[in-house]
């Protein structure tokens, strides 16, 4: 009968040598005879032996007659032993020996034989056909081929043979793996190669993809320094260019975390104030706001739009409350976008937006040239206002057009450290979105002093009913237990709970430090299960949070602090890169260092590098660098992002906000002076005029400090000043004075300005003061500018003088000599062949002709112009003056 059929033997060579036959087995130790077990070894590998071969193997020194009754006595010990051990009839399904040849019967099962079986041919299989035969195939392979017998001659091939297969069944099942974006399996099977193999480059570039592209970017870098070590160490080689291309490429950014990651709703953005919620019960504290947060969401899921601010001191747990809404929001199936302002950096226009839609577009795998502020289509209007319009209504577009696949929630953290222009775009969103189901949230510090154009954005939201603020204060002393308890992990007295709470007012943040520099310092004990303040010890806190901070930082020893404090000056967030090139420590001191940070969590990681944990930390060590020592290296940080990214295809382009901030605050400012004007210019590119002001006048300022007169510079910068304060920004008396301090440079043989130049200055002056009421003053501006002008030369600075003329005029009621002003400057126009400027004259003779009581003349003039503007041609910056 089959059912009483004996189970067909199998002998295992991978591992350990072991011989099997159902539930019986035959290990390498219980062989009697050493000779006869290394014979069946051979056997079971070759399948086949010749007599001779045998006797060579095992008696190399005797002559055939001895080896031929060694070889008899073996046989036979081996088929008692496997008799004995594994039943009767075991030996004779196993081999036989005929004709002074050994064979291995067919029927016999070997691991080695099974394993290169399942290895061959994967390549042109399925994935899934791939994956199920590898497996299978690595489940054999249980350890090297016959370890008890490394030093038999005849084993080092096929152990050979055997571990490249391993590693390239390994290799080749971790990359299905890692296409499937099984991250932690492609990991299992790589790191037991490295335990093998430590200077296996290959494998080490492959565990560097991993990663990366799981998001584990520090842990990139650590296998990177860990490849650097090994083949030092090992065979005292530099990588090679594939591994070194590939560290760069996670450098750079450019080995992004796959967008299908299970968390891929939410951009992992690090919380400036974070509670320990591995363990702490949901927003110890914060029911209420949280409830209120769940029906806004709500609301907004039903297409019923809200801004919500959320509003406290630092370390209350603003963002903390944000981050987890978005949360919410994600698992509710919402679209969710996150960008944060930083303080105490450069100020790049619209960085929390840009941030944020870059962010979202990579997420969805999709251009980040649809980024509608880095890639906005400009309209071609000559009023740099309207085009500045016209970028806020393309950003709002964007989002709306989101919520088209779902709703939508937009988190800007730290919205008062945001430049001016995201500020003026965060209200025309709140304006725009209100009826869309869109959530705009934002969270901003009320310890801090707050700039005018943050206050007007407060006070403008609250005015007209856009946004409902959630102020969070301080938590009740139950949660500041809770807080405590969770640290301590068990119960607090009650003598330690109020204690705490009275010097932290109930800040979450300071509850967490003054707790754990109790704990470090030794000050509190356990009695039982309870925590109290020893006897004769003072509840107190250090001189200020800032010492306990530092403290903090400086108990993870010196190359901690080092790095932290190197990285407290590149900024808020930063780069491994960045820090790298600074040079204060070797690669793998920076790693160690960070690993440490990372571990109590000062810092986080981001998918681009790291980021303090909370703003606070990064401030303590700032502040706590010597005056010298910061601007040096702030210098060396500079330095570090041009040597980096100089040869990069966009170049220093998207650094330049950085190295006007760096070098400005550094030993070497004189670097600054040209950053500071591409800032200022890559600024009003995107209309974003009050940053671009911002970084003119402290290139000016540094000029002066400096002592570099260069009136040619000095003269450009204040023409752009004075137009953006004059026609943008509406502050006439800063644009006159801007276009004055550049007509009175002082000229010489090595500068001065053209005519034209001047006559253009001259205007701008005259147009801002006629705009102001102050027609003497305008004037004597045009006066000087007719002084320059050449009659004999049609300039369009001359057909703007005559208009400008013909506006002083008008607003004198001198019609008549309006009139004359105005046909004059039209007929240069015309001569010229300048749409705009035709346009402006035949508005200016409407006006003078209606003042005249000629309504016919006056329309006629009106439809003039208008056939000439028609939809495209854009005149209106010609009549702000009139109104």
């Amino acid at each position: 009968m089959i059912a009483n059929r004996e189970p067909l033997p199998e002998i295992c060579l991978l591992g350990s040598f072991d011989v099997k036959r159902g539930e019986r087995v035959l290990h390498a130790d219980d062989w009697p005879r050493k000779k006869a077990a290394a014979l069946l070894k051979r056997l079971a590998y070759e399948h086949r032996l010749l007599r001779d071969q045998a006797i060579d193997y095992l008696w190399p020194e005797s002559d055939i007659t001895s080896g031929l009754n060694n070889l008899y006595r073996a046989l036979h010990s081996i088929r008692q032993t496997l008799d004995a051990a594994l039943g009767a009839g075991t030996a004779e399904v196993i081999f036989s020996f005929e004709d002074g040849i050994l064979h291995l019967k067919d029927t016999v099962w070997v691991d080695t034989a099974e394993f290169e079986r399942l290895c061959k041919n994967v390549a042109s299989e399925t994935s899934e056909q791939r994956i199920v035969r590898l497996n299978e195939a690595l489940v054999l392979y249980r350890g090297d081929f016959l370890p008890d017998d490394r030093y038999e001659d005849w084993t080092q091939l096929p152990r050979e043979a055997l571990s490249r297969l391993w590693r390239e069944a390994s290799l080749l099942l971790a990359k299905d793996y890692l296409d499937r974006s099984d991250f932690s399996a492609a990991i299992s099977l790589l790191s037991p190669l490295l335990s093998r193999d430590p200077a296996d480059e290959i494998v080490h570039r492959e565990l560097m993809r991993v990663y990366a592209l799981s998001g584990r970017r520090h842990d990139a870098l650590r296998q990177y320094q860990a490849c650097v070590d090994a083949l030092a160490s090992e065979l005292d080689v530099p990588p090679s260019p594939e591994t070194t291309a590939l560290f760069d490429q996670i450098l750079r950014g450019r080995l992004s975390p796959l967008p299908d990651l299970e968390q891929a709703n939410i951009w992992p953005a690090p919380a400036p104030v974070s509670l320990d919620a591995r363990r702490l019960s949901l927003f110890t504290g914060r029911k209420p706001e949280v409830d209120t947060l769940s029906t806004i969401l709500r609301n907004a899921s039903q297409g019923h739009g809200r801004t919500v601010l959320i509003a406290g001191q630092s370390g209350i747990g603003k963002t903390h409350l944000a981050m987890e809404t978005l949360r919410m929001a994600a698992e509710s199936g919402m679209a969710v976008l996150l960008g944060a302002a930083y303080e105490q950096e450069g100020r790049l226009p619209f960085q929390p937006f840009i941030e944020a839609f870059d962010h979202f577009l990579a997420e969805k795998e999709r251009s980040l040239k649809e980024n509608p502020i880095t890639h906005f289509q400009r309209p071609g209007f000559s009023d740099l206002q309207q085009e500045h319009w016209a970028l806020f209504r393309a950003t709002a577009r964007f989002l709306l057009e989101i919520t088209r696949d779902a709703p939508l929630i937009f988190l800007v953290d730290d919205l008062h450290a945001a430049d001016e222009t995201s500020l003026l775009l965060f209200h025309y969103l709140a304006r725009q979105t209100r009826a869309a189901p869109v959530v705009l949230m934002a969270t901003y510090r009320i310890d801090l002093p707050s700039g005018a154009q943050f206050n007007a954005l407060i006070n403008a939201l609250y005015r007209e009913g856009l946004a409902e603020t959630i102020m969070l204060g301080a938590l009740p002393q139950e949660a500041v237990k809770e807080i405590i308890e969770d640290i301590l992990q068990g119960e607090a007295s009650e003598m330690l709970c109020s204690g705490v709470n009275e010097i932290t007012a109930g800040n979450p943040f300071f509850t967490q430090e003054v707790t754990r520099a109790l704990l470090r310092l030794g000050k509190i004990e356990r009695n039982g299960n309870c925590w109290s303040l020893k006897s004769g010890e003072e509840l107190s806190v250090p001189e200020n949070l800032s010492a306990l901070l530092h403290q903090r930082v400086s108990r993870l020893g010196r190359n901690v602090e080092l790095a932290l404090a190197a990285a407290a000056v590149i900024g808020r967030e930063f780069h491994f890169e960045i820090l790298r090139g600074i040079g204060i420590l070797s690669d793998g001191e920076i790693l160690d260092a960070l690993d440490s940070a990372l571990a109590v969590r000062l810092i986080e990681e981001t998918p681009m590098g790291y980021r303090f944990h909370h703003p606070l930390i990064r401030r303590t060590l700032y502040e706590g660098l010597s005056r010298v020592r910061r601007a040096n290296l702030h210098t060396r940080t500079a330095e570090a992002i041009e040597a980096i990214f100089a040869l990069r295809p966009a170049g220093l382009s998207q650094r330049i906000d950085a190295l006007a901030y760096h070098y400005d605050l550094s030993d070497r400012r004189d670097r600054a002076l040209p950053y500071l004007i591409q800032a200022g210019e890559n600024a009003a590119d995107v209309y974003a005029f009050e940053v671009a002001v911002d970084y003119y006048e402290r290139a000016l300022c540094l000029m002066d400090d400096l002592g570099l007169h260069d009136p040619s510079r000095r003269w450009r910068l204040l023409e752009s000043l004075g137009w953006w304060h004059g026609s943008i920004l509406a502050n006439t008396p800063k644009a006159v004075t801007c276009f004055e301090r550049a007509l009175a440079l002082k000229t010489g043989p090595d500068w001065q300005p053209s005519g034209r130049d001047v006559v253009r200055l001259h205007c701008g002056a005259a147009v801002a003061l006629i705009t102001a009421g102050d027609m003497d003053a305008a004037e004597a501006h045009l006066q000087a500018a007719i002084a320059r002008v050449d009659e004999g030369e049609d300039a369009p600075e001359y057909a703007d003088l005559l208009y400008n003329l013909a506006q002083l005029h008008w607003h004198r009621n001198d019609y008549q000599q309006a009139l004359e002003a105005a046909q004059r400057s039209l007929s240069i126009a015309e001569r010229l062949d300048q749409p705009e400027a035709i346009a402006r004259a035949f508005e200016m003779l409407a006006l003078v002709c209606h003042s005249l009581g000629e309504w016919q003349a006056g329309i006629a003039y009106e439809q003039q112009r208008a056939e000439l503007a028609g939809a495209d041609l854009d005149v209106t910056n010609a009549f702000d003056v009139h109104l």
